[in-house]
């Protein structure tokens, strides 16, 4: 820093409890290394959805309402979109400040992730966060077995995405979030059909692959 100028980097993370147990969840996960902003000590932070009133503010801001979405889409199918498109309209205010991370042309930033949630391309994303959390998880309190083989369908909705799209950031985003857990989930509990997933998850994420080697069949 340099009195009130600040070039940072931020991690942003973000969990929700699973139904019927102790355990939470990590949904969200990043690393944004595009964080630079002006403060001075004890200056007020007023979010302001009409217009771009510091890059602090705007950046916090952003993702709390993706943080919103996200959450929203692992309790109900596709319903963190007006929290997406509220962070959206920060964007759109954010891009003529002329501030590291909201560019089209700059990727991956915050506007790809924002473009990515919205986009129907991606729509596999969404689809698996649901599936995954409400279907797959949230299940394994009263029905182990149904949970585990939820979650391993889920995945295919990923390989889809994949697909169409292949090397996305979004995808990048779920693994980030999700890796260290699904390669636990499918390792412990009762036995189902893997073999599939994890020919799955080695081609939709094969950098990746440390944590699919330990999955035990």
């Amino acid at each position: 820093y340099d009195n009130d100028v600040f070039s940072a980097t931020v991690q942003v993370q973000a969990s929700r409890p699973v139904y019927g147990s102790s355990y939470n969840t990590t949904i969200f996960n990043i690393n944004d290394k595009q964080f630079n902003f002006n403060y001075l000590e004890f200056q007020p932070l007023n979010y302001n959805p009409n217009n771009f009133e510091s890059n602090l503010i705007s950046v916090v801001a952003f993702y709390l309402y993706t943080i919103l979405g996200v959450d929203a889409d692992t309790f109900e199918l596709n319903s963190g979109t007006s929290y997406y498109q509220e962070a959206k309209n920060i964007v759109g205010n954010a891009q003529g400040s002329n501030t590291l991370g909201w560019a089209r042309e700059q990727n991956p930033n915050r506007f790809r992730l924002n473009d990515d949630l919205l986009s129907g391309t991606y729509e596999g994303y969404r689809k698996t966060m649901y599936t995954y959390h409400r279907e797959g998880l949230d299940v394994m309190y009263n029905n182990i077995k149904k949970g585990k083989e939820t979650i391993t369908e889920s995945m295919k909705s990923l390989e889809e995405m994949h697909n169409t799209r292949p090397n996305s950031y979004i995808m990048r985003v779920f693994f980030d979030a999700k890796a260290d857990e699904i390669s636990s989930v499918l390792s412990g509990g009762p036995s189902v059909n893997i073999a599939e997933t994890v020919e799955i998850l080695n081609k939709v994420a094969p950098t990746y692959s440390e944590n699919w080697k330990t999955i035990k069949f």
